[in-house]
């Protein structure tokens, strides 16, 4: 006998296959039955992140603009003040400026000066074509107990020997030097008289020197040499030149202590330092 009763068919794999719903919750199972908790993943960080970038990107933002400004406001600084004001600068500044202008007063009131025309005897030992030449002549009469100097004049390299205010006086010591065996004869040495431009400084130093020059050329005579007069006037003048600096430094360092000096020393002195005087004009005159 046939059951007519139709037990209702379940779509077993229909259930199977469909996937549970996805909650963000879990049943906490406790004795007394269970409750339902939200745990978030990651809550508090969605909450606050939105914060913390916002405050990131300000402080980014921030520095970025501080830096610009901060270039900004030098550049305009520079900009606005010329260089070397600070207080250190300027006072360095105006010192360099006050001998600028010291220089330039000196240079502008240069004047054309007259030199006057300088003479004395000499021994002339010998006149060469080239210096070696005569310089190795020189140490001859040096090793002989005759200092001198190579007097450059006209492309030719003279060695002069001594000064002497008399032609008698120069023959004497010829005659001497004849006695050893070397030649030489008197001859009656002159600078030129020339026109030159200078400045106030150096026109007391020219002027001075030929004054002081004629007098130790005097003094020669009576043996009575002072040479303060000299340092007293000299070492005043402010020169700006090399040849006229090393000028008053040769002819000062020549001329000190002549009292202590024998004459034949103190004719070498006065030689040395005539040489030094006219090379300095002819440099000034080349220029």
């Amino acid at each position: 006998m046939k059951n007519n009763n139709k037990q209702p068919q379940t779509n077993s794999t229909s259930k199977e296959n469909e996937s549970p719903p996805v909650i963000d919750w879990q049943r906490d199972y406790e004795p007394s039955g269970f409750k339902k908790t939200e745990r978030h993943s990651n809550g508090f960080w969605v909450k606050i992140k939105p914060i913390f970038l916002a405050v990131i990107s300000a402080v980014a933002i921030g520095i970025v603009l501080g830096s610009i400004m901060l270039n900004l406001f030098t550049t305009v600084k520079n900009d606005s003040e010329p260089p070397g004001t600070s207080p250190a600068s300027i006072q360095t500044t105006e010192e360099n400026d006050e001998e600028e202008s010291k220089t330039n007063r000196a240079s502008d009131h240069r004047k054309e000066t007259e030199i006057k025309s300088m003479q004395a005897y000499v021994i002339q030992g010998g006149v060469f074509k080239e210096q070696p030449n005569a310089e190795e002549w020189l140490h001859t009469f040096q090793t002989e107990g005759h200092n001198g100097v190579i007097w450059n004049r006209d492309d030719e390299f003279y060695v002069i020997l001594g000064l002497f205010t008399t032609k008698e006086k120069a023959s004497r010591q010829v005659i001497k030097i004849k006695e050893q065996g070397l030649d030489a004869f008197v001859k009656q040495w002159t600078t030129d008289s020339v026109r030159v431009n200078l400045n106030e400084e150096e026109e007391q130093l020219v002027l001075q020197f030929q004054e002081i020059w004629l007098h130790f050329m005097k003094a020669l005579e009576t043996h009575q040499l002072n040479e303060s007069s000299w340092e007293d006037k000299l070492n005043k003048l402010a020169l700006e030149k090399e040849s006229f600096i090393q000028l008053h430094k040769k002819t000062s360092d020549l001329l000190q202590d002549l009292n202590q000096k024998s004459a034949k020393e103190v004719q070498f002195a006065l030689l040395k330092a005539w040489h030094h005087f006219d090379e300095a004009i002819r440099e000034e005159m080349n220029e």
